[in-house]
């Protein structure tokens, strides 16, 4: 029986183009779920005030090819709002609010990232009886800077600026004016997470925002500033 003999010339060509073939980045994935609480307080069209706490839902889906990182966040949250105007009685009302949140951009240097994205915001109040909807369009622009590892810690501080591409307030009360159309807003944020494993982490992210919506008429503007807090997983 004949031994089957192969050339040398085709075991080195698959080797030799594998080695001449670009490599393919390897995806890296990492997944958040957990809680999500925040704190409003602000002032609304026609000189009304209000605050409130809204908590829900908080997801959160990263990926990492080659020096690009992409981030993919929603969320969803209920709670209640007071509302009161001078000369008026205090309003409570119920708050539902969505937002859904995309990043995209290159790692700068180790730890550094810049990213541009588009987001949209959802917060609906059931007062009466000025029922009052607010849905925010925009482009968050920022870095995120990762912190150096302490007490088992890592570590990741954000900051971001919001171009508001359109800002959609309505209410059923009459208004001198046109309601917010136009603004800016800005969030810092940091990132804390504890391993569990190789494979899962215990998430807290606390964050400070600031909403500015221009009414294009005097007492029409709409401002908001937010405290707020994630707790979650986030597994790979």
């Amino acid at each position: 029986m004949k031994h089957l003999l192969i050339p040398h010339r085709f075991i080195a060509l698959p080797l030799l183009l594998a080695l001449a073939l670009p490599q393919v980045a390897r995806a890296d994935w990492a997944y958040e779920a957990g809680y999500h609480f925040a704190h409003h307080e602000g002032e609304a069209p026609q000189g009304a005030s209000y605050n409130g706490d809204l908590q829900g839902l908080h997801l959160a889906f990263r990926e990492s090819v080659g020096n690009w990182r992409g981030e993919l966040a929603g969320s969803y949250q209920i709670g209640s709002a007071d509302r009161e105007r001078a000369g008026d009685t205090l309003e409570s009302s119920d708050d539902t609010a969505w937002s859904a949140e995309y990043r995209i951009g290159p790692q700068l240097g180790a730890g550094l990232w810049a990213f541009g994205g588009l987001a949209h915001r959802r917060w609906e109040s059931d007062a009466q009886p000025d029922h009052l909807e607010r849905q925010i369009t925009y482009s968050p622009l920022g870095l995120a800077v990762a912190l150096p590892p302490a007490w088992g810690l890592a570590g990741e501080l954000t900051a971001e600026y919001w171009a508001v591409w359109n800002a959609d307030v309505r209410s059923d009360a009459p208004a001198a004016g046109e309601l917010p159309d136009a603004g800016t807003g800005w969030r810092v944020s940091l990132s804390l997470a504890s391993p569990l494993d190789e494979a899962q982490s215990v998430l807290v992210q606390p964050y400070y925002a600031d909403w500015r919506l221009d009414g294009g008429a005097q007492g029409n503007d709409t401002d908001a500033q937010v405290i707020g807090i994630n707790l979650g997983l986030r597994w790979r």
